[in-house]
């Protein structure tokens, strides 16, 4: 189980590298390792959507636990368990699919369309690759993952 203190620490933690990295010119990296924020926004959004009160669930054992949750209605768990029929709808690293399911979609979308259309470039699979990245590229993209994250309202 990843806590929601954890998950605020790491979105933090991933915009400082991301800017210590464009300030030693690794601009690729600094592209790739400030998409995590955006992911990690997300799932900590999602926490919150679905009343995950220990953080977000990592293994199938994790999620289960939060399908009976005392303090939801037995139809508040059935609509869960509609909602996100499985683990991995929400165990990923598919921003479309988490801004869809953390609630935010349509007013991100509304109001930082240009800031998604950036951020929304990022894949984790981005480690495997070396891209020529310009300093101005890497700049704007941390700017605008920063706007997304003082949008979600963390």
């Amino acid at each position: 189980m990843i806590s929601k203190f954890l998950l605020k620490k790491l979105i933090n933690q991933r915009i400082r590298d991301a800017e210590s990295l464009i300030k030693k010119r690794c601009y690729y990296s600094s592209k790739y390792i400030s998409g995590y924020a955006i992911e990690l926004a997300l799932k900590y959004k999602i926490c919150k959507m679905y009343r995950f009160s220990k953080g977000f669930p990592e293994t199938k054992e994790e999620f289960r636990k939060y399908f009976d949750n005392p303090n939801f209605s037995q139809k508040q768990n059935k609509e869960l368990r509609i909602v996100i029929s499985a683990l991995k709808e929400i165990k990923t690293h598919d921003l479309s699919k988490l801004l869809y399911y953390s609630g935010e979609e349509s007013r991100i979308k509304a109001a930082c369309f240009d800031e998604w259309a950036i951020a929304f470039s990022w894949k984790p699979e981005m480690r495997y690759k070396l891209v020529p990245t310009k300093k101005h590229e890497a700049i704007l993209n941390l700017s605008s993952i920063k706007t997304i994250l003082e949008k979600i309202k963390l």
